[in-house]
């Protein structure tokens, strides 16, 4: 199990990872934006559906473990542990082009490295609800390109 405050562990994020969320506006309301951009997506993977639906599918398995070991940081008010796990998810929304969920991730990501201990339950539970949006958004995608059996 890798030790979330270990500076040696390739998985924590660099200095310059660590400040990349500058760009975005943690503080706007975080119903700026789309909860998934699957045009944008099939963009970014060169219109590649299968590369598109292998994205989808590790973020969506990956998420509940991320989203379990956020929450068990969160209470335990461990703010390196809460920027490490939520910059994790950051990245995997933003690479499916979940921008609300993303946004809340990046949030919670400054939160920790400014250890604003009494914002995490807050982002944490807005970023519950954007990934339950943006689960849901996928599975009408989903739907919507699965082939028809008629």
């Amino acid at each position: 199990m890798n030790d979330l405050n270990d500076p040696n562990d390739s998985n924590q994020p660099t200095d310059l990872e660590a400040d990349s969320d500058e760009v975005w506006q943690t503080d706007a309301p975080v119903s700026i934006g789309a909860t998934f951009d699957p045009a944008r997506l099939l963009d970014m993977v060169g219109q590649d559906g299968s590369l598109a639906d292998a994205l989808l599918e590790m973020v969506l398995v990956d998420n509940p473990v991320h989203l379990a070991q956020l929450a068990a940081a969160v209470k335990a008010k461990d703010a390196a542990a809460v920027r490490h796990v939520a910059h994790k998810l950051k990245g995997g929304l933003l690479s499916i082009c979940g921008d609300r969920a993303s946004a809340c991730a990046a949030a919670l990501e400054k939160a920790g490295r400014e250890e604003r201990v009494a914002d995490f339950a807050p982002w944490l539970a807005e970023l519950e609800q954007e990934t339950v949006l943006l689960g849901e958004a996928i599975v009408e995608y989903r739907a919507a390109q699965a082939p028809s059996t008629a």
